[in-house]
């Protein structure tokens, strides 16, 4: 993920398995390993990943904005012998916010109270003002 120009990762890490082998399993934890390595407040994770799944369309636009606020979200998945990712740009100008796949010159344009909200969220993951 990159957010005012700085690139940031985020890596869902097993929990560490208990010395109780009749102990349920811990959860897996999502930390931040770049640009510092640090535990992460879990509850936030997952409101962030939430109102990102969340994101719809509400309409289409011929062309993206080349302007403004940038989140960048490369998200990696598959396993290591077929890995995948997907990289959207999010940019907001005003009070409009689109959302662009790697490649594409249209955008989306998404509600901009669920994306103002993803934002205030992972800034206060980053510590990004």
């Amino acid at each position: 993920m990159t957010l005012g120009g700085k690139p940031f990762t985020f890596t869902k890490q097993k929990a560490p398995a208990s010395a109780d082998p009749a102990a349920p399993a811990a959860p897996d934890v999502w930390k931040q390993t770049a640009p510092d390595a640090k535990d992460l407040d879990q509850s936030k994770v997952t409101d962030f990943l939430t109102t990102m799944s969340n994101l719809r369309a509400e309409s289409f636009a011929t062309s993206a904005l080349s302007s403004g606020e940038e989140l960048v979200l490369t998200v990696r998945f598959g396993d290591e012998k077929t890995p995948s990712s997907e990289v959207v740009r999010f940019r907001k100008s005003g009070a409009v916010v689109h959302a662009t796949l790697a490649g594409e010159s249209s955008g989306l344009v998404v509600s901009t109270v669920e994306y103002d909200k993803a934002l205030a969220l992972i800034k206060a993951l980053t510590g990004v003002k």
